[in-house]
């Protein structure tokens, strides 16, 4: 586990990941292979997560 940025916008952040769960929960039921559900995953939340070496 990492720390968050202390810039990191809480609220914007919070809405980033409601829209993730709520495309997600979509994509799940149209058959998207989970393949490409890992990758969406992985690329929303690399933008919200924790600090590597000071840098997000």
């Amino acid at each position: 586990m990492g720390l968050l940025s202390a810039d990191l916008e809480v609220e914007l952040s919070a809405a980033r990941l409601l829209a993730l769960y709520q495309g997600l929960m979509v994509l799940v039921r149209a058959g998207t292979p989970r393949t490409k559900l890992h990758t969406i995953t992985d690329g929303a939340l690399a933008s919200i997560g924790p600090e590597k070496d000071g840098q997000r």
